[in-house]
């Protein structure tokens, strides 16, 4: 356990010393924010198109306020939408491959140590059974 609390010290340590600054929310929030508004606008946008629609029952004069307003409602919602999914997914995804970095490195420490146990299990035994060349330092 303190050798895994040692690694994601020293980890943070390889992080910190890439000189990277943390992209927080200054870079992911006005995406975020943009897109509610969007959103927002998009539903004041359909209403302002019925509450005009609404107001007269001739449908030549229904269908500029319904074509409009939806119209441009639901453009607003797709782009805010996307807006928001951008958002969320780039936080996801960056937390996804910190995650995937820091599992693979876990996994090499336990290949090594496996590796390590082999090792000191075979003792000696490992040099002995090189060929001749090679044990002595040699490439044939």
């Amino acid at each position: 356990m303190e050798q895994e609390q040692q690694r994601i010290e020293q980890f943070k340590e390889e992080i910190a010393g890439l000189g990277l600054r943390a992209p927080g929310d200054a870079t992911e929030r006005p995406w975020f924010v943009g897109g509610v508004a969007l959103v927002v606008a998009a539903a004041v946008a359909i209403f302002i198109g019925w509450w005009g629609a609404s107001g007269t029952s001739d449908p030549s004069q229904q269908i500029p306020y319904l074509i409009s307003g939806g119209s441009l409602g639901v453009a607003l919602a797709a782009i805010g939408g996307a807006l928001i999914v951008r958002s969320t997914m780039a936080r996801y995804l960056r937390f996804w491959f910190i995650r995937m970095v820091y599992e693979e490195r876990m996994q090499t420490d336990r290949t090594v140590e496996a590796l390590a146990r082999i090792e000191a299990a075979l003792g000696g035994s490992a040099a002995s059974t090189a060929p001749q060349g090679e044990r002595a330092g040699q490439t044939s």
